[in-house]
């Protein structure tokens, strides 16, 4: 009674939890997992990274033996890597198993060094096979300095995660698995492909997340938790347990219904003793007190991590793209560096994020706290000629086998409407003729907006003058597509599709529609293209002039900007 209350007094004096109520209730501990619970927070709160702990890997509770290795790379005193002092400590723990289970001895005062240590280690297994399970040592490295370091990390996004899991009506405590996940490692990326904070696969972040050219949005913590609280809600919903559903999250809700069905239980306890699918390896089977071990720590932290300064809550102000426009071009308004760009708006591809995939009209982005509105208004102010740079990037130049209306091609690509009109300056009830050939923008990438720019208006497109089009299609073109176009028999034929669409060669504009019968004048000057006659206007449902239309400005007060942080 007297040493229960001592260690009860040192861990008040150190501020640890003695009791469950650290955790909340929902969160149980299953007895069967206690040991496992303990053995992780070791790895998390204890061991350093070239600590490795040899342990029975069906019962955590049992560690053989704790030892430090050299660094990757590095060899001890007696000139060994890393891996071979691994293998050697084994080795030992192996013989003396060999030799306890010769001996078997009733208690540890006959015993030495490696022999006695194992001998005490598997004092609490009464398996009669104890001292032959050498196939089930496992090593296991300590994790110290990266849970210090997500700790840390977790900083910038723990409040906004915190919003986004009340949003959904699920426990705060639930940040907890991003931490097994990654330990908030922001660049983590498994061998198997998981990426972000919550580790998504593309598969599964395919059905909660916008993954394309512009964005993958499991790299950014926000928007990934938005997908993560969807996913543990259903599992919970589904299987009925909180250790069940946050297992799921690393065998899939599919393989914990196959696991609770067989046992014929969702008690997590029966499930863990009566499966023996080799699919529910060490890593499912431990990730629910991995899961614990977090929580507890979190909820010691004000002594284990009493010298840790957390990074400061991200600040800053989210925008909606006034146009399609290039991440180079916000950059070069010199209000926001390159490194700070990307950092803030994780989701971006390399493509988007370095200025080789155009950004869509209307996307949100983060940008420097206090910069948004000088940001946008310096977008703004670009030449109409840069206005227009992204949007003329083409992604193909595709020929009609048969008359099509324009919207059925714009459809069959996943592109605007009126993107693909403005882009080929046709009217968007035209009807193109076979053989046409048109110019395809890139699809608007479908990217969910940023919690904060979901109250902000769609800021108005602004329009790209058909001459600037026409001429900047030509520039565009390789060689092989300047050919010229077949002479036309008939009103409508390709010729003119071609002309007007800008797939030849401006300079040849004039001569190729001059040639085709029953056409009208046509001149080109500075890059526009002027019809004389209405009769235009029935050939191939084109417009009836191509007009210089001025861009629709957009007013800043239109755009909105909206702070990440007070």
């Amino acid at each position: 009674m007297q040493m229960k209350l001592l260690a009860i007094g040192l861990c008040a004096l150190l501020g640890l939890s003695t009791t469950a109520h650290a955790v909340p209730v929902e969160f149980d501990k299953p007895s069967a997992i206690a040991p496992n619970v303990a053995f992780w927070k070791k790895v998390y709160a204890e061991w350093r990274l070239d600590d490795i702990a040899l342990t029975d890997e069906d019962n955590l509770g049992i560690i053989y033996r704790v030892f430090r290795v050299p660094k990757r790379g590095d060899k001890d005193s007696q000139g060994r890597t890393r891996q071979q002092v691994i293998t050697a400590m084994r080795t030992e723990v192996e013989t003396a198993m060999h030799a306890l289970q010769q001996k078997q001895p009733k208690d540890a005062s006959s015993l030495t060094g490696v022999e006695r240590d194992v001998f005490i280690a598997l004092q609490v297994s009464n398996r009669a096979d104890k001292y032959t399970r050498t196939a089930k040592i496992r090593g296991q490295n300590g994790l110290y300095e990266r849970f210090v370091q997500g700790y840390a990390n977790s900083g910038l996004y723990e409040r906004f995660i915190g919003e986004e899991l009340a949003r959904a009506g699920l426990p705060k405590e639930l940040i907890g698995v991003a931490f097994v996940e990654s330990l908030f490692q922001t660049a983590a990326h498994s061998k198997v492909g998981a990426a972000g904070v919550w580790q998504f696969m593309s598969y599964t972040g395919k059905e909660y997340m916008q993954l394309n050219t512009v964005v993958d949005e499991r790299w950014d913590p926000v928007l990934a938790t938005e997908a993560a609280a969807k996913y543990l809600k259903q599992a919970k919903k589904e299987l009925g347990t909180w250790p069940l559903a946050i297992t799921s999250y690393n065998y899939g809700r599919g393989g914990m219904r196959a696991l609770a069905r067989a046992a014929g239980t969702n008690d997590f306890n029966v499930i863990l003793a009566a499966s023996t699918n080799k699919r529910f390896g060490f890593a499912a089977r431990n990730y629910y007190a991995s899961f614990l071990a977090v929580l507890e720590i979190l909820d010691e932290q004000a002594v284990r991590f009493a010298g840790v300064q957390k990074k400061p809550a991200w600040s800053y102000d989210v925008v909606r793209m006034p146009f399609s426009l290039f991440s180079t071009q916000v950059v070069a308004t010199g209000l926001v560096d390159q490194a700070t760009f990307e950092a803030l708006n994780p989701a971006l591809t390399n493509e988007a994020a370095r200025g080789r995939q155009p950004l869509p009209h209307g996307m949100s982005l983060r940008l420097p706290r206090g910069q948004g509105e000088a940001i946008i208004a310096a977008v703004n102010a670009l030449p109409e000629r840069d206005k227009h740079k992204a949007q003329r990037a083409a992604k193909a130049i595709v020929t009609t086998t048969s008359a099509q209306r324009l919207k059925d091609i714009a459809k069959k690509h996943g592109v605007p409407l009126d993107l693909v009109a403005m882009r080929n300056g046709l009217a968007p009830d035209a009807i193109v003729a076979k053989g046409g050939r048109l110019v395809i923008p890139p699809p608007q990438a479908k990217t969910s907006l940023l919690p904060e720019a979901r109250a902000m208006p769609l800021p108005p497109m602004a329009v790209n003058p058909s001459p600037v089009l026409l001429a900047d299609a030509a520039e565009l073109l390789p060689a092989a597509v300047k050919a010229p176009a077949k002479k036309a028999e008939r009103v409508g034929d390709v010729v003119l599709a071609s002309a007007l669409t800008g797939v030849v060669s401006v300079g040849r504009v004039r001569s190729e529609l001059l040639e085709a019968p029953s056409l009208p004048a046509v001149d080109v000057i500075a890059g526009t293209v002027e019809t004389a006659l209405p009769a235009v206007d029935a050939i191939a449902g084109l417009m009836p002039r191509s007009v210089s239309v001025e861009p629709s400005p957009v007013d800043v007060a239109d755009v909105g900007v909206a702070a990440g942080t007070s």
